[in-house]
């Protein structure tokens, strides 16, 4: 009897489930059963040209590409692996599909025994909950594999959807494009194309944004021993749509219209609040958090977690979807937090702990929603010892987020009043502080508790009014980008695209954000200035260019309520794939009449002759730099009447090929000339603003030393 997993991991607790068992290369022995496990993915679909050798050449007449029969062939990384499946497979009379409870999970295990032909009996372990007791339970209720056949359709219809859609249009555009001189490839994606989308309208937001004044008319008042702060509270028809007072002439005649010397209080409310513990990480939330507190990107987040997971097995699974735990977690926390306690970490945390606690993050409805749980500590610190600063920093994040919830709630009074003053209403609240509760570790902002009641009289000590400029949205960073693709529902108008949206958890997954946001940075559409994204260029050419559709992540959701139907054998996949077809087809025809004639300014790189030059607002002015950077070229080029000053040699001049030799140093060093014209220096961009002013003396235009 086989069982193939999707991961080492949860292969290895099943064969604990089973009994005793012997770690092999590659699969895991037992008494009457054999384990083994996927890594991902082992087969990749076709690309064209393994179908037909004449369709390595793009060509617009032989689009769309549609195959006639769906092929997979061997991920060469995963070649290894694939060989001990297969090997494995062919034994076996029973086959165990137990890959994730998912869709994808589902697909993973399948194609291999479509791949191999195999025509034995196959059962399917879904596993929900991956305890001990979880996946005991979940043995005892395997079942048929034929009852999860709809799960399978949909996975593969997703897939080859994906294939039709990105390959062809990609191909489309790009050739479409070359007509006008472009020379570069147009890269699309059901997800990848929608999340720089986003990216385009934040920047576009904050381009456009005219900053404007407001005004707050406030009061200060006094009453006993404490004074206090009030805003006037005008009618929302006297205030702009963000509900602000823009009108100064108003805001003079409210200020003037106080004459009086007291006010009363009026219209008092008091609330109790218990605000609670922040859920667990999943990968999503911890990749945000990362690059807010640390600037780490999605990837380096990534894989981090990943070695934590791996390596040195101090924390749960990383690619976690999931916020939440399920009981039986709660059953291991007294030995994870003794556990931690030994380290010496946390000894803040620690000693305030009540294990009693249950949060909101022990859920068991939740857990059985995904095919993970949320990231935490496991209680393993056998190589804490080995680990370096950034997965140590990684680690304590996760750590410290898995303690807070064994803290009590922040429970207090919220108290809102208004006073009244010469006809015009002012509103006030304070916070009286019942239990700090897991907000002992936050700052709290403090108001200070006013003991008024309604009828008291209070009085008005001074008046003004604070003059106050709009601002516009900030720019993405990584971790934020990543939140909007996950949240992306919120910028849906229609109910039902947004419920589907919403379900379905967004543009992509916990899994695949991070290299949907690399592969846009890695393609030129991505630039980074600094710790924030924008919207190369060329980005925004080719966005300028597509149609409404493909920008949009409503088509991600259409896709999804079909797919869900698939799933319950309500609708055909042939029908799906065919309309599919239709409309890429169309859009290939739409791309045809299309002036792609401004992506042909775009300028190459002429260093590393792949990238594009991007405009970039450095620290001391404009300069270009290559789109490429990030896959190794460091050109940058002076900026001149908005245009990049190009050096005529084939070769980069030395002054702009060098990195800075400060350890964390990601900052590039730039060759200038003293005024005595006589000698050279460098200065590290990076060094500069982070307020250092780091510079180095040449020696034969090097920088020194290096």
């Amino acid at each position: 009897m086989l069982y193939i997993a999707e991961k080492k991991s949860v292969a290895i607790k099943i064969s604990k489930s089973l009994g005793k068992y012997k770690l092999a290369k590659g699969f895991i022995q037992g008494d009457d059963f054999v384990v083994t496990w996927c890594l991902g993915h082992l087969l990749e679909p076709f690309m064209p040209s393994d179908y037909d050798a004449f369709l390595k050449k793009w060509d617009l007449s032989n689009l769309p590409i549609v195959p006639h029969t769906w092929k997979l062939k061997s991920i060469e990384s995963k070649s290894y692996q694939l060989k001990v499946v297969l090997s494995l497979i062919n034994s076996s009379n029973i086959v165990i599909n137990a890959g994730d409870a998912d869709r994808e999970g589902q697909l993973i295990v399948d194609e291999l025994l479509h791949y191999s032909n195999y025509d034995g009996k196959v059962l399917r372990l879904w596993i929900t909950d991956s305890t001990p007791s979880g996946i005991s339970d979940a043995i005892k209720n395997i079942s048929s594999n034929n009852s999860f056949l709809g799960l399978y359709n949909s996975a593969l219809v997703r897939q080859h959807s994906d294939w039709l859609f990105g390959l062809n249009l990609t191909q489309a555009y790009t050739l479409f494009a070359k007509k006008f001189g472009f020379n570069g490839v147009l890269n699309i994606g059901r997800v990848q194309t929608p999340t720089l989308n986003l990216v385009f309208q934040r920047d576009n937001l904050i381009k456009d944004f005219v900053p404007y004044k407001y005004y707050d008319v406030s009061c200060l008042f006094g009453f006993g021993d404490s004074d206090f702060k009030s805003s006037l509270f005008l009618d929302d028809s006297l205030l702009n749509e963000k509900k602000l007072l823009t009108n100064k002439n108003l805001a003079d005649d409210c200020l003037n219209t106080i004459v009086s010397d007291f006010g009363v209080v009026d219209s008092l409310q008091s609330k109790f609040i218990s605000k609670h513990q922040p859920l667990c990480y999943n990968l999503t939330q911890l990749q945000a958090e990362a690059s807010k507190r640390f600037s780490f990107s999605l990837t380096k987040t990534l894989d981090i977690a990943q070695k934590l997971y791996d390596d040195y097995e101090l924390i749960t699974y990383p690619r976690s979807d999931c916020q939440y735990l399920s009981s039986n977690d709660k059953d291991k926390s007294k030995s994870i937090v003794a556990s931690l306690n030994c380290c010496g970490l946390f000894d803040d945390f620690i000693g305030d702990i009540d294990l009693s606690i249950k949060s909101k993050t022990w859920n068991d409805k939740k857990v059985s929603l995904s095919s993970h749980t949320a990231i935490i500590p496991t209680g393993s610190l056998d190589y804490l010892n080995m680990l370096t600063q950034d997965e140590l920093i990684l680690f304590t994040l996760i750590c410290k987020r898995y303690l807070l919830q064994f803290f009590h709630t922040f429970d207090y009074d919220e108290i809102k009043f208004k006073v009244l003053i010469d006809g015009l209403e002012f509103f006030s609240k304070s916070r009286k502080v019942i239990n700090k509760g897991w907000m002992v570790f936050n700052s709290i902002k403090d108001f200070d508790c006013i003991d008024v009641s309604d009828g008291d009289k209070v009085s008005l000590q001074s008046k003004e009014i604070f003059t106050k400029v709009a601002k516009p949205p900030s720019y993405f960073t990584e971790g934020t980008l990543a939140l909007a693709m996950e949240n992306v529902s919120r910028g849906v108008d229609d109910k039902s695209q947004k419920i589907t949206l919403k379900a379905c958890g967004g543009l992509g997954t916990s899994a695949t954000r991070a290299a949907i946001v690399d592969k846009l940075k890695d393609s030129g559409f991505l630039c980074v200035n600094e710790k924030f994204l924008n919207c190369s260029k060329r980005g925004s050419l080719l966005l300028n260019c597509l149609s409404s559709s493909i920008k949009s992540p409503v088509i991600t959701s259409t896709w999804e309520q079909k797919l869900l139907l698939i799933e319950g054998n309500k609708f055909s996949s042939d029908e799906f794939l065919s309309d599919l077809v239709s409309y890429v087809d169309n859009e290939i025809r739409n791309a045809s009449s299309i002036d792609f004639s401004n992506l042909s300014n775009l300028v190459k790189c002429p260093s590393c002759d792949k990238g594009f030059l991007n405009k970039i607002n450095g620290k001391f002015g404009f300069f270009w730099g290559c789109s490429n950077y990030l896959a190794g070229c460091k050109a940058i080029f002076k900026n001149n009447k908005g245009k990049p000053v190009l050096k005529t040699s084939k070769k980069p001049p030395v002054s702009l090929t060098h990195e800075c030799p400060l350890f964390n140093c990601d900052g590039i060093l730039t060759q200038y000339t003293r005024k005595d014209k006589k000698s050279k220096f460098w200065i590290c961009d990076n060094c500069a603003s982070e307020g250092r002013n780091k510079f180095f003396n040449d020696l034969n235009n090097l920088p020194f030393p290096q």
